[in-house]
């Protein structure tokens, strides 16, 4: 059975490139990745949206455990932008297990980098915009969507 989430599919498809980021927290099981890479992924499809523009990545994967690296994930998606014509569709799964490190740039300070930080940075790119999926509303602090000030927008969802 296939249970459509129109109520939710509409909160992001009304947000649709307004600029920020969207995270879509709730309890487990109740939908969040089904509503993203299924639901969301076909609306794009039949709006004209192709594969090559939607960048989705799942984060509990192990062949993408290197992605919960912020650093890294932040060069990947971008490596991922080539055509700066069209919009992309960034879909993050589990982003409560992007790692917070020690900013490389800044050794001997406490200074950290985190997926707050990558996705702040995708937010000025003109061509892109994120969908994020966090694994509980009670997910870490650090990737909230409060932490993104007004640069973010919660939808969140119930089984």
């Amino acid at each position: 059975m296939v249970i459509q989430r129109d109520r939710y599919l509409q909160k992001l498809i009304h947000r649709r490139e307004n600029g920020m980021v969207k995270v879509i927290t709730g309890i487990r099981r109740c939908g969040k990745s089904y509503l993203l890479f299924e639901l969301y992924h076909q609306y794009l499809n039949a709006d004209g949206v192709t594969d090559d523009h939607i960048i989705e990545l799942a984060l509990d994967e192990d062949e993408n455990a290197r992605y919960r690296n912020p650093m890294e994930l932040g060069q990947y998606i971008r490596s991922l932008l080539a055509d700066k014509d069209k919009m992309y569709y960034v879909f993050l799964d589990e982003i409560q297990k992007v790692a917070e490190i020690p900013n490389p740039y800044l050794p001997g300070t406490e200074e950290k980098i985190g997926l707050v930080d990558v996705l702040l940075g995708l937010m000025k790119i003109k061509t892109s915009t994120s969908t994020s999926r966090a694994a509980t509303p009670k997910c870490s602090p650090r990737i909230s969507s409060r932490s993104f000030a007004a640069g973010a927008m919660r939808c969140g969802s119930t089984p």
